[in-house]
């Protein structure tokens, strides 16, 4: 086994985590698809902390967070520079539709999610159709939103005339 020393070892983390990752993300604007090639860059610990260095944490949103973190880690396939230097709120909202939609590019989501699904193939396949479950409940970093009255009194009626 290699030993390394700190210069050693500081140029290796800079480099991998500064590589970029292909992603081919898909998405839908007024009914008609597309699908763009780009780099997706995973951020370092420095970066993260320093993304609103100075910045009043009080007044930070959201969305500014998310408008940052595409700004940081969104590369164009060909050229390898930022995808953008600034992002328009129209495109803002595409990004997030799509984030919305499919989710985050965390590869331990995606598993998550993943296996979730599969188990809740299996066991909705082994019990009788009013006692199947929603796939969330296997995921454990999933939040299963709350029924609406109107929905609760559907199912309630459903029970008893079932």
């Amino acid at each position: 086994m290699a030993k390394l020393n700190t210069s050693e070892l500081l140029a290796l983390s800079s480099t991998a985590l500064s590589d970029l990752s292909p992603k081919s993300p898909k998405f839908i604007i007024n009914d008609e698809e597309f699908e763009v090639d780009i780099l997706v860059k995973a951020l370092s610990y420095d970066e993260v902390t320093n993304m609103f260095k100075g910045e009043d944490p009080e007044k930070i949103t959201v969305a500014d967070v998310v408008k940052r973190r595409v700004l940081l880690t969104v590369f164009n396939a060909d050229t390898k520079k930022p995808l953008c230097s600034t992002i328009e709120e129209e495109e803002l909202r595409i990004w997030q539709a799509y984030r919305n939609r499919y989710g985050s590019f965390n590869m331990g989501r995606r598993m998550e999610q993943g296996v979730g699904n599969l188990y809740a193939l299996y066991f909705n396949g082994k019990v009788e159709e009013d006692k199947r479950v929603d796939a969330r409940i296997f995921m454990p970093h999933e939040t299963i939103p709350e029924l609406t009255f109107e929905e609760q009194r559907m199912q309630a009626i459903k029970k008893k005339s079932g």
